[in-house]
């Protein structure tokens, strides 16, 4: 994130000091001023969980301050990592809304769900990003149709039916982070295992290994810590 956020930076400081810069710098410092760092602002003022889904509209939003061009590029990679787009995440963020017609949208559908006898909630299911429109406005324009909603957010099953009433009245709320380092450096070994290995079995064991490995390596929680053993 760091390397990132300085190549932005020093892509804007250049944009700055040119006196003609070209068309593709001028992109670039378009996309870096229009929609990367206001969305890291973003992520990084609202890291709820129950936050993604709204991120994810306002980076939407964001792609229209972009030329045609350029949305060709970026949208492509938006709608393949939309998994904030899933339903249950909408239905989550939905129950944390300060609107409260939204929350008690999200307390019907899945009121229904657990009512309806063709419900898929206790199913293993593949959690594939959906596909999302660009004209996305609101929580609900995320969402299937109401008959599609078969999955309730795997939260919201410890909830009984009063407690759901009550988040009509009340928003829900959760201090679960949607994006943290651990889930860089989990990203980061599954990766390795797939280079690494094929099938899934073998990628588990691989990543059994790894953290098993680690396990026996000393480690340091500071740099005093570290440097303890040397000192003098």
């Amino acid at each position: 994130m760091a390397r990132w956020l300085t190549t932005a930076s020093r892509i804007c400081r250049l944009y700055v000091g040119t006196a003609q810069p070209a068309s593709e710098l001028y992109s670039l410092t378009q996309f870096i001023v229009c929609n990367y760092e206001p969305m890291w602002f973003q992520i990084k003022s609202h890291a709820r969980c129950t936050d993604g889904p709204n991120q994810l509209l306002k980076q939407i939003q964001a792609q229209r301050l972009l030329t045609q061009a350029n949305r060709q590029i970026t949208w492509p990679v938006i709608q393949r990592n939309a998994y904030w787009a899933h339903q249950e995440n909408v239905l989550l963020a939905m129950l944390a809304d300060e609107d409260e017609s939204n929350r008690k949208t999200a307390v019907d559908i899945i009121k229904a769900i657990r009512a309806s006898p063709q419900s898929s909630q206790h199913h293993i299911r593949e959690f594939r990003p959906p596909p999302i429109e660009d004209s996305a406005e609101t929580l609900r324009d995320l969402l299937p149709p109401t008959d599609q909603c078969t999955l309730e957010p795997p939260l919201a099953k410890i909830l009984s039916d009063d407690e759901l009433n009550n988040i009509v009245q009340q928003p829900f709320s959760v201090d679960i982070p949607c994006h943290s380092q651990g889930v860089e450096q989990c990203v980061r070994m599954v990766t390795e295992a797939s280079n690494a290995v094929y099938g899934m079995d073998a990628r588990d064991g691989y990543i059994r290994a790894v953290v098993k490995s680690r396990d026996f390596m000393p480690s340091f929680d500071t740099k005093h810590d570290f440097c303890a053993p040397f000192d003098i």
